[in-house]
C-alpha cells in the first residue's frame, strides 16, 4: 500500500489538501503514529484508523495548524460591533439572541475574542443576548478551547486592562478566560466536509470562516462555503479572511463592502438592504475580463516608449472603475491594470476634464481611438492626469521602461478628482508586492508577477531574494526542474546564501534523488550550521536511506536549535510550515527515542549544540 492512498483517504474525510510540504509532514506523522501504536505495516495501520474514529482524529490533529491568537485581524471584530450586530438586531422580527458561529475555531481564541469584543462594546450583560458557537474537526484543540487556558503568545495583542478584566492568572505566563465569558461559549466537533453534519447545526446570523479554507482545494472550498451558506439566516453575514474573499464561488451569497471591508451577505427581500453596498455582480466575477475595454496607446516622446493598457468601466461607460484598476505594471511594453478590492470612487472623484497633458507627453500619432467613444473620452481624462507635469515626479526620476512597476495611489484623489499620482516602486517595493501575493497564497498571480519583472534591474540583494521566492513558488507547484534552474542562477551570484541549497535539496528530496539531496543539505549546513531546516531534511533523508543513527543525530540537532530559539526562521522568506516548533521538537524526540534510545536526545544533542557553536568546520567535520 502506498502512503498516497492514505493521503486520499484523509482528504476524502476532511477535505485537507496536500501540497509538497504537507505531504512530507504527513509521512512523518504517519510513521510517528504507527510506531506509537506498534504497527510496522501501512495497510494494517490504515485499517486501524478506518475502524477507530479516535485514532483517525489523532492523526488529523497532527495535520491541522492551531497557531492563532486573540484579536487577530481586529477590524473584523470592530465591524461586527459597529455595523453587523446593530443591523441584525434592528431587523429581527422575533425576540431571539443574535447567533454567531466560529467555523474552524481551533483552540478557541476567535470565539473568546468575539465574546470579549461584544462585552467591551455593549457591556458584559449584553452577552446574554448573544449565542456564540465554535466548531472544529480537531478534538484536542476543542479540549483546549473548553479549558480556556492560554499562554502569553496567544495573548500578545491583549492589553493589560483587558487581560485584568477578562482573564485570570493560573501560573507563570498562563491565563484562563473568565468564567462569565466561557459560560457564553459552546464548542462542538464538526467536520466541515460532512454536509449532513453541517445540516445538524442551527442557523446563525453571523459566521466567521477565516483562514480555514486555505487548507482546502478549490472544489472543497466551494462545497464547504455553500454548506455554511445554508446555515446562515436570511440577511446574515459571512466573514472570511482578507486573502480568501475572491477564492470562493457561491450562488447564495452576495459580496458587499462595509467600511472598506469585503464580506458576504445572504440576501433576502427585506433584510439589511441598508447595511453595505453591493457592487455590480458582473464586476465581482472572478473572471473579470468581460469588464475590460481597450484604451488608446500613449507614448512618452522624450523616452520614446509606446504602451497601451486596459481599464475598467461601469456598464454606463461614464465613470472609471478604480476597484480593479489601481495596481498597474509594464508587461511587454503594455501598461496593465490588475485586479484589486479597493472601493471605486464616486462620480465626483472621476478624472477632471480640466487637466491637460504636457507637450512632452502628448499622445502618439500612432494611437488608435477606442471603438467606444465614451470610453475613449474617459481614458483621455485619465491620461491627462497620468501625464500631467503636476502629478508626476520629474522626468529625470521617472523613466518608462519594460521593467518599471507602478502603483496608482487612489488615496491621492483630491476632492476635485483631478490629482492622480503615479509612484515608481523601488526594488524593496517590487519584492514586497511579490512576497505579499505568496503569503496570501495567490501563487499563480505571484509567479506571473515575478516572471514579468526584469530581475537584473533590481538591487543585488532583492534580485537574489526574488529568485529564491520564485523557486519557492515553483516548488509549491512541484515544478522541480524549473526550481533547480532558478536556484542555480542564485548560486551563480556567489553571495554565499544558504537558501538555494535548501530548495535544491528539497526538490531532490521530493523526487527521491537521495544522494543529490544529501549533498545539497550538507552544503547548506556547511554555509550555515544553525539552519534547523537543513538538519531536519537531512534527518529525513538519512531515514529514507535507513541510516537511522545518523537520522537520530540530525533530529537531536534540530531539537537543540529549536529549543534555543523557537522563531522557526530558516533563511527562506516563504516556507509553509504545517507544524509549530513544539510539534517539530516532539516528532524529532520520537525519532531519537525510536532509533537511538533516550541517550541521543540528551548526550548527542548536547554535542551537536557544541559543534553548531564552533562554526562551519565543526559541523562539517562530523560528516553533515
Amino acid at each position: 500500500m502506498q502512503i498516497s492512498m492514505l493521503e486520499d483517504f484523509v482528504k476524502e474525510r476532511t477535505g485537507l489538501s496536500f501540497d509538497y510540504h504537507r505531504s512530507a509532514v504527513f509521512r512523518e506523522s504517519v510513521l510517528s503514529e504507527m510506531h506509537a501504536l506498534g504497527f510496522d505495516n501501512l495497510s494494517a495501520y490504515y485499517h486501524h484508523i478506518h475502524e477507530t474514529p479516535s485514532k483517525f482524529a489523532a492523526l488529523v490533529t497532527l495535520l491541522t495548524i492551531n497557531e492563532t491568537c486573540f484579536f487577530r485581524e481586529v477590524r473584523y471584530l470592530d465591524l461586527m460591533c459597529s455595523s453587523l450586530i446593530p443591523a441584525i438586531t434592528s431587523a429581527k422580527k422575533y425576540n431571539r439572541p443574535v447567533s454567531i458561529l466560529s467555523a474552524g475555531c481551533s483552540t478557541g481564541e476567535e470565539p473568546c475574542s468575539i465574546a470579549i469584543k461584544i462585552a467591551q462594546c455593549f457591556g458584559d450583560s449584553y452577552l446574554s443576548d448573544i449565542r456564540i458557537t465554535g466548531v472544529d474537526i480537531d478534538t484536542n484543540a476543542l479540549d483546549i478551547a473548553r479549558e480556556g487556558i492560554y499562554g502569553l503568545r496567544s495573548l500578545r495583542y491583549i492589553g493589560d486592562e483587558t487581560k485584568k478584566h477578562y482573564f485570570e492568572p493560573t501560573g507563570p505566563g498562563r491565563y484562563r478566560v473568565s468564567s462569565f465569558i466561557r459560560n457564553r461559549l459552546n464548542y462542538r466537533y464538526l467536520n466541515l466536509m460532512d454536509k449532513q453534519s453541517i445540516l445538524t447545526i442551527e442557523k446563525f446570523d453571523i459566521i466567521f470562516y477565516r483562514n480555514v479554507s486555505i487548507y482546502f482545494d478549490k472544489q472543497t472550498r466551494n462545497r464547504v462555503i455553500n454548506s455554511l451558506a445554508d446555515r446562515l439566516n436570511d440577511g446574515g453575514y459571512m466573514i472570511v479572511g482578507a486573502a480568501e474573499t475572491m477564492s470562493h464561488d457561491t450562488t447564495d451569497l452576495v459580496l458587499v463592502e462595509i467600511d472598506g471591508i469585503f464580506l458576504f451577505r445572504k440576501e433576502s427581500d427585506s433584510s439589511f438592504q441598508h447595511c453595505g453596498q453591493s457592487p455590480d455582480k458582473r464586476q465581482l466575477s472572478i473572471d473579470v475580463s468581460a469588464t475590460l475595454i481597450d484604451v488608446p496607446a500613449i507614448s512618452d516622446q522624450k523616452n520614446g516608449v509606446l504602451f497601451h493598457g486596459k481599464i475598467f468601466n461601469t456598464s454606463s461607460k461614464k465613470d472609471l472603475i478604480l476597484s480593479y484598476g489601481n495596481e498597474c505594471t509594464f508587461l511587454n511594453n503594455e501598461l496593465h491594470f490588475s485586479s484589486s478590492k479597493e472601493s471605486s470612487p464616486s462620480k465626483e472623484s472621476s478624472p477632471s476634464k480640466e487637466s491637460s497633458p504636457s507637450k512632452e507627453s502628448s499622445p502618439s500619432k500612432e494611437s488608435s481611438p477606442s471603438k467606444d467613444s465614451s470610453s475613449s473620452k474617459d481614458f483621455s481624462q485619465f491620461k491627462d492626469c497620468l501625464l500631467s507635469k503636476d502629478s508626476l515626479p520629474s522626468t529625470d526620476s521617472f523613466q518608462f521602461s519594460k521593467s518599471s512597476h507602478f502603483l496608482w495611489n487612489t488615496q491621492s484623489l483630491s476632492a476635485s478628482g483631478n490629482n492622480f499620482e503615479i509612484a515608481l516602486l523601488n526594488s524593496p517595493s517590487i519584492y514586497d508586492r511579490a512576497l505579499s501575493m505568496v503569503m496570501e497564497k495567490r501563487f499563480g498571480d505571484a509567479l506571473s508577477f515575478i516572471e514579468s519583472v526584469d530581475t537584473t534591474s533590481l538591487q543585488s540583494e532583492y534580485m537574489e531574494r526574488m529568485l529564491i521566492l520564485e523557486a519557492s513558488v515553483l516548488l509549491h507547484f512541484k515544478r522541480w526542474s524549473e526550481a533547480r534552474d532558478v536556484c542555480k542562477k542564485s548560486i551563480e551570484m556567489k553571495n554565499g546564501s544558504v537558501a538555494p541549497y535548501l530548495i535544491l535539496g528539497m526538490a531532490d528530496w521530493f523526487e527521491n534523488r537521495i544522494e543529490d539531496a544529501l549533498k545539497r543539505f550538507r552544503q547548506a549546513i556547511y554555509l550555515k550550521p544553525s539552519n534547523w531546516l537543513a538538519h531536519y531534511y537531512l534527518s529525513e533523508t538519512y531515514q529514507r536511506q535507513k541510516e537511522y543513527r545518523n537520522s537520530a543525530r540530525e533530529a537531536a540537532i534540530v531539537i537543540k536549535l529549536l529549543e534555543k530559539n523557537r522563531d522557526m526562521k530558516c533563511d527562506l522568506d516563504y516556507f509553509p510550515l504545517a507544524f509549530s516548533s513544539e510539534q517539530i521538537i516532539h516528532m524529532c524526540k520520537n525519532r531519537c527515542k525510536k532509533y537511538s534510545g533516550n541517550s541521543v536526545s540528551h548526550t548527542e544533542a548536547k554535542s551537536a549544540g557544541h559543534h553548531v557553536r564552533t562554526g562551519k568546520s565543526g559541523v562539517y567535520h562530523h560528516g553533515l
